[in-house]
């Protein structure tokens, strides 16, 4: 099976006469993106659900599920050090794996989300999350909030100590 990213599929289909060095131009752009979605694609069969890739910073991953929240959607998951730090919801596998390859998450590292798990800044953050949604969902007050918040973060200081 040939996979290919959209843009990847506009510029080798595309018949518009383009100025080359534009043209030059979009293809050294989308190549990274189209190498990195075709590996990734390939190796898992055309379903990388649940595979962590990393950026080329390495301190942020990203991966791929089913979207529990609205039914046959697909969500992004992103996550750092401190914890899970946002989500995407797309129509499609495609469409979310691409978005995920495309903001810059390209580098297979499974076992991240594991790893980071077991790590005593990941449950610091856990906690912070906790406290912040628990502040969202207007369970505790602001002050509430932030003393806990402050709790959490001597707790960080004597773990480090």
């Amino acid at each position: 099976m040939i996979f290919r990213t959209s843009a990847w599929a506009r510029l080798v289909t595309d018949r518009r006469d383009l100025d080359p060095g534009f043209r030059a131009h979009l293809i050294e752009f989308a190549i990274p993106q189209q190498l990195a979605y075709r590996r990734l694609m390939r190796r898992f069969n055309g379903e990388p659900i649940g595979v962590e890739c990393v950026t080329t910073s390495g301190d942020r991953w990203a991966f791929v599920l089913p979207d529990v929240s609205r039914p046959e959607k697909w969500r992004i998951q992103y996550f750092d050090e401190s914890g899970f730090s946002g989500h995407g919801s797309y129509d499609t596998l495609v469409d979310a794996v691409e978005d995920m390859i495309q903001s810059g998450y390209r580098k297979i590292d499974a076992g991240a989300l594991d790893r980071l798990a077991l790590t005593v800044r990941w449950a610091q953050g856990v906690k912070r999350s906790a406290i912040m949604q628990r502040h969202a969902e207007g369970l505790i007050d602001w002050k509430t909030a932030m003393d806990l918040l402050t709790v959490v973060q001597q707790e960080s200081v004597q773990v480090a100590a």
